[in-house]
């Protein structure tokens, strides 16, 4: 979602990564999937991008077990 939110945005990775005050291999490394970002990371991006957060969260939610993606278990829930 945000590669296609920085593509609809008509923003390149190369002038993102300037307003993110990364590089673009850090932008590139997120949109293939071989980096993940921390929260703060994200919601800046989404900021940058006209996005809100929850929405993209909401939107993404659903495939994060088809991704192989897991949330893990808080360790002091039973």
């Amino acid at each position: 979602m945000l590669s296609a939110g920085r593509r609809k945005a008509a923003i390149t990775q190369t002038d993102l990564a300037k307003q993110l005050g990364k590089t673009q291999q850090f932008v590139s490394e997120y949109e293939s999937g071989e980096r993940r970002l921390d929260a703060i990371e994200f919601a800046d991006i989404c900021d940058k991008l006209g996005l809100d957060p929850a929405a993209v969260l909401d939107e993404v939610a659903p495939h994060i077990g088809r991704l192989g993606l897991r949330l893990r278990k808080n360790p002091t829930q039973s």
